[in-house]
């Protein structure tokens, strides 16, 4: 591998970082080394990468893979023989309008009377009273309680003098 240049001018060797750090374990849950070799109990070396590289392409048979370009249906007449005619039907509309119910009258609303406690009297308007609190007109008339009475002025300190 090249060697780099860092950013304060220090020429470093990649490949010999690489080899220096190889035998490290890595980070997670892998259970490797930054080689690729797979670790046992205690970091030991239980399969190495190339084993473990070998083995996987000795599970998967490389033959399994055809290699070769693809037939035309010129090649193979008896394919052509065995394919069945597709034969174009004209096009139907097949929708149908789904029936429109007709309307039918509705009887007239009766008035409903309201039978919750909590919301009779809401015909009672809100009005103003004298000290700008709103509540209801029959409250307001039941109530005719008199304007409350002035409350005096209170007194100011008197400013003291001191010393001089």
């Amino acid at each position: 591998m090249a060697n780099r240049k860092s950013m304060r001018g220090v020429e470093i060797d990649l490949g010999k970082l690489m080899a220096r750090q190889e035998k490290n374990i890595t980070v997670g849950n892998t259970r490797t080394n930054a080689r690729g070799d797979q670790l046992g109990k205690g970091g030991r070396i239980v399969k190495s990468a190339d084993e473990l590289a070998r083995e996987h392409y000795n599970r998967n048979d490389p033959k399994a893979v055809v290699q070769g370009g693809l037939k035309t249906d010129d090649e193979m007449p008896e394919i052509q023989n065995t394919r069945v005619q597709e034969v174009e039907k004209p096009m139907e509309d097949d929708w149908k309008e789904p029936p429109v119910p007709a309307p039918t009258p509705k009887p007239p609303a009766k008035p409903q009377v309201d039978q919750d406690v909590q919301t009779i009297g809401d015909e009672d308007p809100w009005v103003e009273d004298l000290e700008g609190n709103f509540v209801r007109q029959s409250e307001l008339t039941q109530k005719s309680t008199p304007a409350p009475a002035p409350t005096k002025a209170k007194q100011q300190a008197t400013p003291t003098k001191k010393n001089k």
